[in-house]
């Protein structure tokens, strides 16, 4: 009889054992089913999430990491110089092939008391809230390089009257410059389309005690230096969707948009030169009275050939943001980063990496038991075989045929449990995890810590939010091949690993003592 007949004629004739080792790879595997199905899940879970990711990102300045580059080096904060994004790194980046489309934009803002600011929904609420005591608006200014605004693009706003810009504006500079508003905006200004209208941009000295006072700002002795330009309204924008005054996170979406004079680069780039040009002569004018970092900040934007810019890039794919980052990354100035919109889902992110820490421990443990119990089972159960084993090693049999035989019995066996322990262990883990994630979730939400950094999406209202709810749904524990398959190669891995001490105990053996 060779081995193979003899295995499946041993297990037949030892039902009890068989079902004991049987149970013991069921139990064991089913809690290492469970852990490989979480680490799955978390995977699953992060490709689904990633996959309904808007496909946008933006570049800031990394400051944790030039705080810890300078406390590294023992440095002070002036001996690593603030570098600024300018148009031809963004138009490099924008070359490579993750991406669809990018804008840049050059920011600035005006102080003025020719323009009222608007704030959303002020028309249905009280506007003293809004409007401040003196007759001085701070009106934002946000520059394109692209005809159509991104946020029109991308749906947030919409032409509601008027036209976009001209590839001929964005490209050069007229003596009237063209704008785009909201409309309310343009109502609170007694303002409508194709309209004209003229802003002094300037450039005041500080008030002679040092203090910041508005109606010195807003008066003409305060003025160091002063250019009108002339703007006219092509285009009026209002929210794709009816917003409700009163829904604060939804306003927030368009309020900066909305207050904002949207104009090609090169209107911003000739206000903003007038106002450097102008800034670096009032500070030669006022001396020693301007501190060293405001000289030297303005010494260093002095010196670079561009303005620096902000920038927003929509790639191809969400899943190739993280391939984009490690590209872009090699283009950006030192101590910047990437940034997308994965902070959506931060909270379901936590949640799954402390999850996946304790599926790490449980699957580590349960392979180290399942190792220990099974040697320890399996060397039992040889002990009692010893005469069998002496009979066929005294009949000539080949040690190595016996270690076969001994491997297929356990083998078989274990097919069957890990088999079982496969849908068993899923089901339980999958339902145990999902409960931790919800609990986890309602705890945070409890906590209620509200914590918002303030990023280039936040200025163009393309923060992408998710409920609790839309995280769960997206945590995915049904097992895939390849889980079901690790969890073969690890279940039955560890099976034959258990194995080797018994398999010694066998090769140990002298077939005169035993059958003596």
């Amino acid at each position: 009889m060779n081995f193979f007949k003899r295995a499946l004629t041993s297990i037949q004739r030892r039902p009890g054992k068989t079902v004991i080792l049987l149970l013991l790879v069921f139990i064991l595997g089913t809690v290492i089913s469970g852990a490989i199905a979480v680490e799955g899940a978390v995977s699953n879970t992060n490709r689904n999430l990633r996959h309904n990711l808007r496909p946008i990102v933006t570049f800031e300045e990394d400051w944790q990491a030039r705080d810890e580059y300078i406390e590294a080096n023992g440095l002070d904060w002036d001996d690593v110089p603030e570098e600024f994004l300018t148009p031809a790194m963004v138009r490099e980046i924008g070359r490579l092939p993750y991406v669809e489309h990018y804008e840049y934009s050059i920011g600035t803002g005006l102080e003025t008391t020719e323009l009222t600011e608007y704030h959303f929904g002020m028309e249905d609420m009280d506007s003293g809230m809004f409007v401040r005591d003196s007759e001085m608006a701070w009106i934002p200014i946000r520059g394109t390089s692209e005809s159509e605004l991104l946020q029109v693009r991308e749906g947030i706003f919409e032409i509601v009257d008027g036209r976009t810009f001209t590839d001929a504006e964005i490209t050069a500079a007229t003596d009237v410059h063209p704008v785009i508003v909201s409309s309310g905006f343009a109502r609170v200004n007694d303002l409508s389309i194709n309209d004209t209208f003229t802003v002094p941009i300037r450039v005041n000295l500080p008030h002679p005690d040092g203090s910041w006072d508005e109606n010195w700002e807003a008066s003409d002795e305060s003025t160091f230096a002063e250019e009108v330009f002339e703007f006219q309204i092509i285009g009026l924008i209002d929210p794709v969707e009816e917003i409700d005054p009163s829904d604060w996170e939804a306003r927030d979406r368009v309020e900066n948009g909305l207050r904002t004079m949207h104009m090609p680069n090169v209107t911003v780039e000739a206000i903003s030169n007038f106002q450097l040009d102008a800034m670096i002569e009032m500070f030669e004018y006022l001396g020693d009275e301007v501190d060293e970092w405001t000289q030297a900040w303005i010494e260093r934007l002095r010196e670079q050939d561009e303005l620096p810019v902000t920038s927003v890039m929509v790639l191809n794919d969400a899943l190739d943001i993280d391939a984009f980052r490690e590209e872009a990354m090699e283009l950006l100035p030192a101590f910047w980063r990437v940034l997308d919109m994965s902070n959506a889902f931060n909270d379901i992110s936590t949640s799954m990496e402390s999850l996946q820490n304790i599926a790490t421990w449980v699957l580590r443990v349960a392979i180290g038991a399942t190792l220990l119990i099974l040697s320890l089972l399996i060397t039992l159960f040889l002990r009692d075989r010893r005469h069998e084993m002496g009979v066929y090693l005294a009949l000539g049999e080949k040690k190595g045929r016996i270690v076969s035989q001994i491997l297929l019995e356990v083998t078989m066996t274990a097919v069957i449990g890990i088999t079982l322990a496969v849908f068993t262990g899923n089901m339980i883990s999958g339902a145990m995890s999902r409960n931790m994630l919800r609990n986890e979730l309602a705890a945070q939400q409890e906590d209620n810590h509200f914590h918002m950094e303030w990023n280039e999406f936040n200025n163009l209202g393309l923060n992408q939010t998710m409920s609790h709810d839309d995280m769960l749904e997206a945590f995915d524990t049904s097992p895939t091949l390849g889980t079901i398959g690790l969890f073969y190669v690890v279940g039955l891995g560890a099976v034959i690993f258990s194995t080797i001490a018994p398999v010694m105990y066998v090769v140990a053996l002298n077939p005169k003592k035993v059958l003596m």
